[in-house]
């Protein structure tokens, strides 16, 4: 922390016009300050995005998504040290959480990953699909579709739901793996975090802690309901890997072929 601490103060000295404005009656969220910094990143104005990460950092640095979105911000600078940086210090101080290996896995140079780069894909199972990013370790990665059923029923206008089966074989810790979305458009790297963020919050509102699970387990039966727009398409599909306090823990992006 104490490196990071120095990285924001760096940043409050660059940019002390910013930093006094935000010392004001209504003191921002964090909340506010990441959906800020978020909105920066799909502007493309990444010099305002590390402000309002590294404004949310100072209010809750406790909270991983908001390296990963300030690491986002330096990549957009083409900074990758310094966002590296960011990463190397934000998991010195959170310890080795998903959201934070993965991007800096994705940082690293080519030469550094080449040993692990068909691990995530030999792990989704044999239907085609590929664990594209996370480390949530699937394998006999299975899906089905179901015409009409109850996923449908629950859901209005569906006409049909894809079955996920899976066998879940780690990180430790993993008590329970939900679906959250699905997109045909795949999804950014700060999509994730942010989707993320937002489950977990719902999660444990709507859930009581989870029992513990030695690994490897089985899961099977969770889906998503499919419309008659969905018909023929592919879709990424984010599972949220939770341990029984229902924080993440670990994540993967399996591909679905809607028939």
């Amino acid at each position: 922390m104490r490196r990071i601490a120095a990285l924001i103060l760096a940043c409050a000295l660059a940019f002390p016009m910013v930093s006094c404005a935000q010392k004001t009656e209504n003191v921002p969220t964090w909340q506010e300050q990441y959906d800020l910094g978020l909105r920066y990143l799909e502007e493309g104005n990444y010099e305002e995005a590390i402000l309002a990460f590294t404004a949310a950092i100072e209010i809750d640095p406790k909270r991983a998504e908001a390296y990963v979105g300030l690491a986002d911000g330096y990549v957009g600078l083409d900074d990758k040290d310094q966002a590296r940086q960011v990463l190397e210090e934000a998991i010195h101080l959170l310890g080795e959480l998903p959201l934070l290996t993965d991007k800096l896995e994705s940082l690293m140079p080519r030469d550094a990953m080449a040993d692990g780069s068909n691990a995530d894909k030999e792990a989704a199972g044999d239907k085609g699909t590929d664990t594209a990013a996370g480390d949530l370790q699937l394998s006999d990665f299975r899906y089905s579709y179901e015409d009409g059923g109850k996923i449908a029923e629950w859901n209005e206008g569906a006409i049909g739901g894809i079955k996920l089966d899976f066998t879940v074989n780690g990180p430790t810790g993993v008590a329970d793996v939900l679906i959250w979305s699905w997109s045909a458009g795949g999804f950014t790297e700060s999509e994730i975090s942010a989707s993320i963020s937002g489950a977990v919050g719902i999660w444990k509102e709507e859930l009581a802690a989870l029992t513990p699970q030695n690994l490897p387990f089985s899961q099977a039966g969770y889906g998503f309901p499919v419309w008659e727009d969905d018909r023929g398409t592919t879709v990424d599909v984010l599972l949220i890997g939770l341990d029984e306090n229902i924080d993440a823990v670990a994540y993967a992006i399996v591909t679905v072929d809607i028939p």
